[in-house]
């Protein structure tokens, strides 16, 4: 958060200290009134309410295109008598929730199991809004995917979701932004479906650039005995190693403090118990596109330890993400994963190139005659003559996206920029939720608008300028 007034007199707390202590505080007071009801069960929407009650008039720092601002949230909470529907509306300056009766049960989903997987696959990047310590960034990320979620448009194309676990994400010493992010989000509408999503590069992370995006060294996959010779990216590695021991500051006492697999495990054995099957999706967009087979891959090498009824089916949906290893690895997680794997690229995406040496060489003429870059070509050689790794695509054989061909009216560096993020919205026919999205993540509001130049530089200098400047 932005300082502002006289410094703290040593001992004493900060204001973004103070505001964390009475919001913590308030989320407790939510959850022991929702955990000593005297009805069976806490629904997930009051939960999600309660949220939206207890962050209300909570500042935070958020990034926009042309500044920062503090922002506080006021929240306002009314009940609907639709069937199966959010209890709760909220508002938050520049956000706005809409107001009104979402449709009957009958009416959504409107988007298909594919569509839908890919707008929950970009719910993490709400993250890359804010700015401060890892908490404040949790906190008003997580109140902002509740926003979002209860959004009677976005309820009539998803269907009900709500925040199981988390969100959590991770910070380097000297950063001010979230490097990693990722959740675990709920079906009210399926109670035996989770969601793992996995954030993208924050494009603002030069530690996400450097260390797991253009990490692509292989070492050794540690999580098996089994898999002889399979490699893995050491950037992804480092990512999901990340993912492996974190635990989520969620506030409800059944989930906090818990480790991703220690969530899981609670979740299957309460599921078995009701003689029930667990479905659970594991996705995400980019670097999340490269996270997401790895992350099944571990949770069904470790399934012994969180599921050990076998209840729980995985599927992994990854998005515009590049390879995460070599040809070894791809054929253990095919083994171990089976046919619950589908992989969705877009041919004019420059990321799912990377790092096959067959697909590297194809970058330079992906936009020609359309739109030609001068230093592409040489870029690309460099590289290859740097990278002698074997590197190779999960479900290779599954076809790629091909429907949105470059076009003369964009840059090269907007054309990238298009291809890696709304094209993937526009071939799969669900570009209706971008509007109701994009507010709740500026660093790519841009992206999702056709941007030029002018516009996505003007965003990348004044978030960098914020991350140089500010610290919590």
């Amino acid at each position: 958060m932005a300082a502002t007034g006289t410094p703290p007199s040593p001992g004493s707390k900060s204001t973004s200290e103070v505001l964390d202590d009475e919001l913590l505080a308030a989320l407790d007071s939510m959850s022991e009134e929702a955990t000593s009801s005297t009805s069976p069960s806490t629904s997930p929407t009051s939960l999600t309410t309660a949220v939206l009650a207890a962050t209300s008039g909570y500042d935070a720092v958020t990034i926009t295109g042309t500044s920062t601002t503090t922002t506080t949230s006021s929240t306002s909470t009314s009940t609907s008598t639709a069937t199966a529907t959010a209890t709760a509306t909220a508002t938050t300056s520049p956000i706005s929730t809409s107001s009104g009766t979402p449709p009957p049960v009958k009416a959504y989903p409107k988007y298909n199991h594919v569509q839908k997987v890919l707008c929950l696959a970009n719910v993490p990047y709400m993250a890359t809004r804010f700015s401060g310590n890892c908490k404040t960034i949790e906190l008003q990320t997580l109140r902002a995917m509740c926003e979002f979620l209860i959004k009677p448009e976005v309820i009539s194309m998803l269907g009900q979701w709500e925040v199981a676990w988390g969100p959590v994400c991770y910070e380097t010493a000297v950063s001010v932004i979230a490097d990693n992010t990722f959740c675990v989000l709920h079906s009210i509408d399926e109670p035996a479906t989770y969601c793992v999503a996995l954030c993208g590069t924050n494009p603002l992370s030069i530690y996400s650039w450097i260390f797991q995006d253009l990490n692509s060294s292989q070492v050794p996959w540690p999580f098996s005995s089994s898999s002889t010779g399979a490699m893995i990216s050491k950037g992804t590695l480092s990512a999901l190693q990340w993912i492996v021991r974190v635990t989520s500051t969620n506030f409800q006492p059944e989930n906090s403090e818990r480790t991703l697999l220690q969530f899981l495990e609670n979740k299957t054995s309460a599921l078995c118990a009701k003689g029930m099957k667990m479905n659970l999706i594991v996705t995400g967009h980019s670097l999340g596109g490269a996270l997401s087979p790895a992350v099944a891959l571990y949770l069904a090498d470790m399934s012994r330890d969180w599921d050990p009824h076998g209840v729980c089916t995985i599927e992994t949906m990854p998005f515009a993400g590049p390879t995460i290893g070599n040809t070894e690895l791809v054929s253990y997680a095919e083994s171990k994963l089976g046919r619950h794997m589908q992989c969705i690229r877009n041919y004019y995406d420059m990321v799912p190139h990377a790092w096959n040496r067959t697909l590297l060489a194809e970058i330079p003429s992906l936009y020609e005659p359309v739109i030609r870059s001068k230093n592409i070509s040489l870029i690309i050689s460099l590289w290859l003559k740097m990278s002698r790794a074997d590197h190779k695509h999960l479900c290779s054989e599954q076809p790629w996206l091909r429907t949105t061909k470059p076009t003369v009216t964009r840059s090269f560096f907007a054309e990238t920029s298009f291809q890696h993020l709304k094209a993937y919205f526009v071939a799969l026919s669900c570009t209706e939720i971008l509007p109701l999205m994009g507010p709740y993540m500026p660093v790519f509001n841009d992206l999702l608008n056709d941007p030029g130049d002018a516009s996505l530089w003007a965003t990348m200098k004044a978030a960098l300028k914020l991350s140089r400047t500010h610290r919590s």
